[in-house]
């Protein structure tokens, strides 16, 4: 621990927000979402009635967006309902015939999930409705009220029994021919008689030993025999919804789905595009829902096209557009990382010592800085010490906001909380770094998985150049599984295109070796990691980085197949092929696969 070099003004009641705030709780965990959100511009971008992907790594903020976003409507925009879901909590037991075929599997999985959506969406959207239903009851003569209530109650019991319930769907149709026969007359003693149905046509045959008198009738009926059962009538749910929101007056509804790779995580086989059909289906292409998915990009696949050339799911930009990527959401400069990373830090720890939020008001510290300097100065001196104690913070965190707080939880346990005689320095920060990989996420990898190969190349690389920035061709960083596990896993970070030079960015993505990584290598080869001090948080080009590009360059094919198949016509060709090195598009049908442009 290193003593801090500038007097603590508020070291003591730090130290107590700290003892009952915990800065490294998921967002679902908080009490409130818009409370610590740090918005810029993100709300608002959000906030119209087109349907929205939202993507970005794990604990960058898709949650929280969400969650914020939610209340925003909540509590600002009477005509408006929101609901936000996570598809973590759907029921995940499914009855699926034996024997049944891939296709088929997909089909009655993705259906199950689906209903068990609805299910537990409809009590979300009934509070919004009765919310609104009591507002407008308020607005309105009594009499209208009462007739108001009961129309939309009747609309709301008529949808619940659709999703609770279901609809009965024939699902196979029998039918039988059944004959009844009747005789009349008088059978005189020792008389016999026969009856019987012969390739569904009725006969008898009748004797007597000593004669007499005998008639038949006969009735012929079919009886058709219904098979079926109970299922959620997914366009009578559209109707009763617009029926409901038309009702209320509403504008525009809401649908907040959070977490929605986790279709695929957990199944047996890929229904994401099943289940976005039926997500189509009943809420898109109307102007009064909203739907906007959060998800991470490369686990997210929303719209599949099969050989016979029929396609299911909901289709980028034309369906739905991808309108934030928190990856790069705030990292366009240095300022602008740091802005946001004061102000996430200071809404946190404030939430338990509020007083904090009323210093810059302080006759007491009005000269120790200028107004509105607040955030950038004493703030960050009560726990940095400086400056470059801080950046140094942000740049071990990727600018990741969930990371940003374990850091920061980590390395205040480190130094006691006792932030009067210490500070959160350089030396703590790297320390803390350096444990998180080495304990957290290098355990992430299998040691015989293709990823884990992949990483030895990337270290191999850092310890022949002593370089964290590497990139790696756009055609293959979609493709390559072992680079994308390593990114989920932030073992490797990839930089947004927006802050690359546009020269590297037409042909390659940049991205970063993991920066406890980088301190672990330096410290295990006895280096002065005082010289990390000097980073900046966003890297820099040197001026001979467009000659020496090649120098930089990861081939991330070394470890793996050197084919790769088509999802649309199911033939492999070689990684190496021309047209596909210069189009991106398979060489026999011609499908585009995703890359850098149609990505970012």
């Amino acid at each position: 621990m290193k003593a801090r070099r500038t007097y603590s003004l508020f070291g003591k009641n730090i130290k107590r927000a700290l003892a009952y705030e915990q800065p490294s709780l998921k967002s679902e965990d908080l009490p409130e979402f818009r409370r610590f959100f740090v918005d810029n511009g993100t709300l608002s971008e959000l906030h119209n009635n087109a349907n929205q992907l939202v993507v970005g790594r794990r604990g960058t903020g898709k949650t929280h967006l969400l969650g914020a976003f939610n209340e925003l409507i909540r509590d600002e925009y009477d005509k408006e309902l929101s609901t936000m879901i996570s598809l973590m909590q759907l029921d995940r037991d499914s009855s699926i015939p034996e024997n049944c075929t891939l296709a088929e599997h997909r089909r009655i999985h993705a259906t199950d999930l689906f209903e068990d959506f609805l299910r537990k969406l409809f009590p979300l959207f009934l509070n919004q409705a009765d919310s609104r239903l009591n507002q407008i009851a308020k607005s309105i003569p009594h009499r209208d009220a009462k007739k108001k209530l009961k129309v939309v109650n009747n609309l709301l019991t008529q949808l619940l029994e659709v999703v609770e319930l279901g609809s009965p769907v024939e699902i196979l149709k029998t039918s039988k021919k059944t004959i009844d026969t009747s005789v009349t007359g008088a059978a005189k003693a020792g008389a016999s008689l026969s009856i019987g149905i012969d390739h569904n046509k009725p006969h008898f045959s009748a004797g007597a030993n000593l004669g007499g008198d005998m008639r038949s009738e006969e009735e012929s009926r079919q009886i058709i025999e219904i098979h079926g059962k109970m299922k959620v009538d997914i366009i009578k749910v559209r109707e009763l919804i617009l029926q409901i929101l038309d009702e209320l007056d509403v504008d525009t509804l809401h649908i907040l789905i959070d977490e929605w790779m986790e279709l695929d995580k957990r199944t047996l086989s890929e229904i994401q595009p099943i289940f976005a059909q039926l997500l189509k289906k009943t809420f898109f292409n109307t102007n009064k829902i909203s739907v906007k998915i959060a998800s991470v990009w490369h686990q997210t696949t929303l719209y599949d096209k099969d050989d016979m050339q029929k396609s299911k799911g909901i289709e980028l930009k034309h369906d739905i557009i991808r309108a934030i990527d928190l990856d790069t959401a705030f990292l366009m400069s240095e300022d602008q990382v740091s802005e946001f990373c004061k102000e996430l830090l200071f809404k946190r720890i404030t939430y338990f010592f509020e007083k904090l939020e009323n210093i810059k008001e302080s006759e007491d510290i009005s000269q120790l800085c200028r107004e509105g300097e607040f955030v950038d100065d004493l703030f960050v001196s009560e726990l940095f010490d400086n400056s470059s104690n801080f950046r140094a913070f942000i740049i071990a965190s990727h600018g990741i906001p969930r990371d940003l707080m374990n850091i920061f939880h980590k390395c205040s346990l480190r130094i006691k909380r006792n932030f009067e005689l210490f500070c959160i320095d350089y030396q703590v920060i790297y320390a803390e770094a350096r444990s998180a990989y080495n304990t957290d996420k290098r355990r992430t990898i299998r040691p015989d998985s293709e990823a884990q190969k992949l990483l030895k190349i990337i270290n191999e690389y850092m310890e022949s150049s002593g370089r964290r920035l590497f990139i790696v061709k756009n055609a293959y960083v979609y493709l390559s599984e072992a680079l994308q596990k390593l990114v989920d896993e932030e073992l490797i970070h990839q930089l947004p295109s927006s802050v690359t030079p546009r020269d590297i960015s037409d042909t390659y993505k940049v991205f970063l070796i993991d920066f406890g990584n980088y301190v672990d290598w330096i410290e295990t080869r006895k280096k002065d990691i005082s010289v990390l001090i000097n980073e900046s948080v966003l890297p820099t080009f040197p001026h001979e980085f467009s000659t020496s590009i090649e120098q930089y360059v990861i081939d991330v094919t070394q470890v793996s197949s050197d084919t790769i198949e088509c999802p649309t016509c199911n033939r492999k060709f070689s990684l190496d092929e021309p047209v596909f090195n210069k189009a991106n598009i398979c060489i026999y049908c011609a499908h585009e696969f995703k890359t850098i442009e149609n990505v970012l």
